[in-house]
């Protein structure tokens, strides 16, 4: 007789060949965008709480760095549809994570775009690793345009924020995935 454990185990492992997997692209993007987008907004927080102003290029680079691999990852999902849950789920369920995936995605790109319309409208210029996409002008004729500089730095704040308790709700799910309900959501991500 198999425990109830065991039983668990084996229809997660059929979970997986009844849902769709997930192609080698779709997880490079999921790590990549993620992780890069973990490593900005790191460096973000870091240098306004600190006051590190010598890291703002890094952050200003890295975000023009990852507006085209989040657009290519919107284009990507919206191209192959959100992938099927491993295990049912309830509808309210299926919602709270459409809703955080769709946060997600929205985010990846409203704060590299609202970070470099910032700092070009409060006249910073935007760098990219050394080069100048957008030149700074002299700090007398800062800010270029004061009213979207200030609207892109709101927005910029506010969604770092957002970014921020979305992902670790999208973290929380993924655990709840693999160690409370023991499916192969995760697994499934980290192509196993």
């Amino acid at each position: 007789m198999t425990s109830l454990v065991e039983t668990q185990h084996q229809e997660s492992e059929q979970q997986i060949s009844s849902a769709k997997k997930l192609s080698k692209t779709s997880i490079l993007m999921h790590w990549s965008v993620g992780s890069l987008m973990i490593g900005i907004m790191a460096i973000g927080f870091f240098m306004t709480w600190n006051e590190r102003y010598d890291l703002y290029s890094l952050h200003k680079s890295l975000g023009v760095l990852i507006l085209p691999l989040a657009l290519a990852r919107i284009a990507w999902r919206m191209k192959k549809g959100f992938p099927e849950p491993v295990a049912p789920m309830d509808n309210l369920k299926v919602i709270a994570a459409k809703v955080v995936h769709y946060l997600l995605l929205a985010s990846t790109v409203i704060l590299p775009v609202s970070g470099m319309v910032g700092s070009a409208a409060g006249g910073y210029g935007v760098p990219f690793f050394g080069m100048s996409l957008i030149d700074a002008v002299p700090q007398d004729m800062r800010p270029v345009n004061e009213t979207l500089a200030s609207f892109a730095h709101t927005t910029h704040y506010i969604a770092g924020y957002v970014l921020a308790g979305v992902l670790i709700l999208h973290v929380a799910g993924a655990l709840w995935h693999h160690v409370i309900m023991k499916d192969r959501t995760l697994k499934r991500m980290l192509g196993r």
